[in-house]
């Protein structure tokens, strides 16, 4: 979960951290044995897959009532909900202690130079009339062109002619933000929190 040229979160770990170890930038080796945030949750949710079928198959029995059904729900019922707790439980450890690294994200946003918010600048042209393949093209071309001789993109945008002659420059740079981006993303988590 945390890569050297990424950084931008980090799994919990405990307190007790080895600082021994091949890559001591990164934290070095966590106590917490890596199965139990990675291996674990899937090993769960494929028992939990396995748990479908006997449960299917007993459906067209269950008018019978004999001891062949009644014996598969014995252990179908309680297993499904002791791994549903375990997933739930791992997951809340991961997210109770996951480190975001908002600087991190915001770096690794820019290295792309502005081409990751491509689409909108696609749209922002489609707005203005522009048929949406033809925006869709000029837009990939303009975005190659940037990350190949590594110009920002915005610069590229305000170069050519067409896109300047459709879409201001303010409009560029806000197409370009971010920070705008997230749209009503904010109130739509805190409203889901206050639930």
């Amino acid at each position: 979960m945390r890569a050297s040229k990424i950084c931008s979160r980090v799994k919990p770990c405990s307190a007790a951290r080895k600082l021994s170890g091949p890559a001591p930038s990164l934290g070095g080796p966590v106590v917490m044995n890596v199965n139990q945030t990675t291996g674990g949750p899937q090993v769960s949710l494929l028992l939990m897959r396995g748990l479908v079928i006997p449960a299917l198959e007993n459906i067209p029995l269950w008018h019978e009532r004999d001891i062949s059904n009644s014996a598969s729900e014995r252990f179908i019922f309680p297993m499904s909900f002791i791994l549903a707790d375990e997933m739930l439980r791992l997951v809340t450890r991961v997210l109770e202690g996951l480190e975001v690294l908002p600087e991190n994200m915001e770096r690794n946003l820019e290295l792309s130079q502005g081409a990751l918010l491509a689409e909108r600048i696609v749209n922002s042209l489609v707005e203005t009339g522009v048929p949406r393949q033809d925006a869709h093209e000029r837009i990939r071309k303009i975005s190659i062109k940037a990350l190949d001789n590594k110009i920002p993109f915005s610069k590229v945008l305000l170069e050519d002619k067409f896109i300047s002659k459709r879409l201001k420059p303010k409009e560029i740079k806000e197409a370009l933000d971010y920070h705008t981006y997230l749209g009503v993303t904010r109130e739509l988590v805190n409203s889901a929190l206050k639930e």
